[in-house]
């Protein structure tokens, strides 16, 4: 973990470096999704650009689990340069229900590859996951994205494997169009998405022990290989200037597997979560 930091913040400082001429460059809005994000064209990939997020929630929800049921803060800042792409995200509760305090309860670092590739859009890279002021520990996945963007509907397959604390795999398929308004100034993507978990996945987040203590490894059952959940959502993109962008999404999220239910029930806030909220961008 210690040598993944490293390794970021040394990344980060050779980025920052590059030539400032870069920062008059036409900028467009940045994409909506949270890490990992869709690659960019060749050209747009080469340029440098650092791009602030700020977003705010009714809930925070992450491949089914409901980690708060109350709002949370995630900002998130990430900067790019000829297709490598590093990433900070943080998840900060509003409520003490998590933490007993209103503090950061996950910070996600990512490094990543855009490759420039014809037709698709696929990406690979490493995600540190932390989890500050909970007992939950560190753990660290590699993954790899491929989209294949066209007018109809746009399809996007994401393989993880945590080699951390896990030990196991998880793939999301999902499925959206784009829509677009005022010139391309608004853009409105509907899309549901589905993932599926490997046996030691699954046991990792969705088993328990007597005590509900989730970072313990005497579990009292195991979970098998399965569909673990699902999410239908909708998001709005509006350019108030070509480096502002102001978002919106509304998202509800489920479970697919009863037994997967059992265990998050003992675990998390709620098997199935209503989401709102809004979030603001700047592209430098």
């Amino acid at each position: 973990m210690h040598i993944f930091r490293v390794v970021l913040v040394l990344a980060t400082a050779g980025l920052l470096t590059a030539d400032s001429a870069a920062a008059s460059l036409p900028v467009d809005p940045p994409n909506p999704d949270t890490p990992p994000m869709h690659a960019e064209s060749a050209k747009a990939a080469q340029a440098f650009s650092v791009i602030a997020d700020l977003g705010m929630y009714s809930a925070y929800v992450s491949r089914g689990q409901v980690n708060s049921d109350r709002p949370v803060i995630e900002p998130a800042l990430t900067v790019k340069k000829h297709g490598v792409r590093l990433n900070v995200w943080g998840n900060l509760d509003l409520s003490d229900q998590v933490t007993g305090r209103r503090q950061f309860s996950e910070v996600d670092l990512t490094a990543a590859y855009d490759f420039p590739v014809p037709v698709i859009e696929a990406s690979a890279g490493i995600i540190e996951y932390l989890y500050p002021n909970t007992p939950r520990p560190s753990t660290r996945e590699v993954f790899l994205s491929v989209a294949w963007p066209n007018p109809i509907a746009e399809p996007e397959l994401n393989a993880y494997y945590d080699f951390g604390d896990v030990q196991g795999a998880y793939f999301n398929m999902s499925l959206e169009h784009d829509f677009t308004f005022l010139k391309d100034r608004l853009h409105l993507t509907p899309g549901a998405n589905s993932g599926w978990g490997s046996r030691s996945y699954n046991t990792y987040n969705f088993a328990w022990n007597v005590d509900n203590e989730t970072t313990s490894d005497d579990f009292i059952t195991s979970q098998d290989a399965g569909l673990v959940n699902g999410e239908a959502y909708v998001i709005a993109e509006y350019a108030l200037t070509p480096s502002l962008i102001l978002g919106g999404r509304a998202l509800y999220a489920w479970l697919w597997n009863s037994d997967i239910e059992a265990g998050a029930r003992q675990i998390y806030f709620d098997v199935k979560q209503w989401v709102f909220g809004g979030s603001l961008s700047y592209k430098f």
